[in-house]
């Protein structure tokens, strides 16, 4: 019967090497997707200590151009950079020129999560708030603090009086930029200056007023 006859070499020899290929292009594919989900190894974390001047904004500005760039080139899924801030505050342009930057990563699609640490004051106190919302974290010991812009001018009557008024306009805005940012009103941080020193609070309140989503 057809039951009983042999199966001829050939027919085995066909199905086994079909096995060891099969076996193969296997191996290979699980090869191909481990590669695939490793990716390439990228730090995505970038440090701002210290105070914000012209050489420390230089240089962070530079880190998180460079990152947004490596991430867009290794078409990263979900590609996010980490900041961690743990700053006195600083210089008012130098800060806006961060944020700026930090802005325009966020329209390519990249998240910026803000890490805040340490003491997170002054301008750092935008820097903090201006990460994707619900990625801005904070340590639950930091310490943070607001007050007025500051301008030690000075020179004649006519020099100091052109200071005072980019002085006001630097406060309007930094007032407009914080509340846009946060919880509160411009009548709540209007309040604060009004105590003419400095602020200072906790990462609980951070939370609360909405700089920050949630503790680290």
């Amino acid at each position: 019967s057809v039951m009983n006859e042999k199966i001829p070499d050939f027919c085995g020899d066909f199905f086994l090497g079909n096995l060891k290929m099969h076996n193969k292009d296997i191996k290979q594919l699980e090869k191909d997707l481990i590669e695939q989900l490793k990716g390439p190894l990228i730090d995505t974390n970038i440090f701002l200590f210290g105070e914000i001047n012209g050489k420390s904004s230089v240089e962070l500005i530079a880190d998180l151009l460079t990152l947004a760039q490596e991430l867009e080139d290794n078409e990263i899924d979900k590609p996010y950079i980490t900041l961690y801030v743990n700053t006195e505050g600083g210089e008012i342009y130098e800060m806006y020129a961060i944020q700026d930057t930090i802005d325009q990563i966020k329209k390519r699609g990249i998240i910026v999560q803000t890490v805040g640490i340490g003491q997170v004051m002054s301008a750092g106190l935008i820097l903090l708030a201006c990460g994707t919302k619900g990625q801005r974290y904070i340590g639950k010991r930091t310490r943070l603090m607001f007050h007025e812009v500051t301008n030690g001018v000075s020179g004649t009557f006519d020099h100091i009086k052109t200071e005072f008024s980019e002085t006001e306009y630097l406060q309007n805005q930094y007032i407009e930029s914080i509340v846009a940012l946060t919880k509160k009103s411009t009548t709540f941080y209007k309040k604060l200056l009004q105590k003419k020193n400095n602020q200072y609070f906790t990462a609980e309140q951070a939370i609360e007023w909405g700089l920050a989503d949630r503790y680290l």
